[in-house]
């Protein structure tokens, strides 16, 4: 194999790409940079968790063909300290790598292809889709996804597509939240169960791109991104997600508007006295007026009302302040919803097409 390239774009890629890689494993394919080298289908960087596969189109010179694995922290190290602006990688049948700058000369002991984890092929039912779209649904639910181990068909966040819409829903069992867009696709319906770390990484693929190709087959899915530029794989989880009609309330008692920042501060200075997610503070509802207070016996307490325009009969509700300031973080809307019904029902937050559902906890 042997080709040769601009640095600046060499650099760029293997920066972007590394996040994937491992430096601490049994498997040395999973510290590494596949590099595949091929006259009639371009060069390419690919990287994988075990998971996920993550494949980068770069520009290059090919003069030889060829497909080899690349220890990643030396080569994107290698490649940043070269003083030149073109860089030449040649590998020989010994598996050395020589890599050349105008003046510096490295060799670095490479793997055969055939070493790392082959790459899915991913075909079925696809749809094109705003990539800010998706990473707002992402972002706006992927906080409410379930940590606990014992829960594993919560430990991922759903997405079901069609009749021209997308939803993406997450819960730990205690709070639920959904988001939906209207996209152009109104072909049978997709489901899936894409795992928490698979989020995390699409999100930083995302930034500044307005074209997704989104595929689904079975047990894995596939974002092309920028164009088929860059492809994106990953396992899903097998599991079937709860039926959120299931668990959203039909109707609610009383649905009032309330000021997302004033509440979200007043929230955020209960935390103070009750810092841990199972504590609870006593939010009551009573004319134009939401008092909430927090105590806890090792700190203290805390005391506050809030004018809202409520003229419903007075009700007491006990919830997380920090479950419900989390919800409230991620709408970027002025006003919110409050929708509620009694002291043991949950309450939904709701903001455009944002939905989170919280159940009422006892005061501890």
């Amino acid at each position: 194999m042997k080709i040769n390239i601009k640095k600046q774009p060499l650099v760029s890629t293997l920066s972007a790409l590394q996040f994937l890689t491992k430096n601490q494993t049994t498997v040395p394919a999973l510290s590494c940079f596949l590099v595949r080298v091929d006259k009639n289908n371009g060069a390419d960087v690919v990287v994988t968790d075990g998971n996920s596969f993550l494949v980068e189109k770069v520009e290059a010179d090919i003069v030889n063909d060829g497909c080899f694995a690349f220890p990643a922290k030396k080569l994107l190290d290698i490649t940043r300290s070269i003083d030149s602006d073109d860089i030449s990688i040649e590998v020989n049948d010994d598996l050395k790598a020589t890599i050349k700058g105008d003046k510096s000369t490295f060799s670095l002991i490479v793997y055969k292809g055939e070493e790392f984890p082959p790459i899915p092929n991913v075909s079925g039912e696809s749809f094109n889709i705003d990539g800010s779209i998706v990473s707002n649904l992402i972002k706006s639910t992927i906080f409410s996804v379930c940590t606990d181990n014992s829960r594993p068909v919560l430990s991922g966040l759903s997405i079901k597509v069609g009749l021209n819409k997308i939803n993406i829903a997450s819960s730990d069992g205690r709070r639920l939240s959904i988001n939906s867009a209207d996209i152009d696709y109104d072909s049978n319906n997709l489901s899936a169960i894409i795992p928490t770390g698979t989020a995390n990484n699409f999100l930083r693929l995302l930034e500044g791109l307005d074209n997704v190709q989104l595929t689904v087959q079975e047990n894995l899915i596939k974002f092309d991104v920028n164009y088929g530029n860059t492809v994106f794989i990953s396992n899903l989880l097998d599991f079937i997600f709860p039926n959120l009609d299931n668990v959203i309330p039909k109707s609610f008692d009383t649905k009032i508007e309330v000021n997302r920042a004033a509440l979200l501060s007043l929230l955020k200075r209960a935390e103070i006295v009750a810092p841990e997610k199972a504590q609870s503070v006593k939010m009551t509802w009573k004319k134009n007026s939401l008092n909430i207070f927090a105590s806890t016996p090792a700190v203290g307490d805390f005391n506050e009302d809030l004018d809202i325009e409520y003229n419903g009969m007075p009700l007491t509700i006990y919830f997380s302040p920090i479950y419900f300031a989390e919800a409230l973080n991620v709408i970027d809307a002025k006003e919110v919803t409050l929708c509620f019904g009694d002291e043991s029902s949950p309450m939904m937050i709701e903001a455009g097409s944002f939905k989170h559902i919280l159940m009422p906890m006892r005061y501890t």
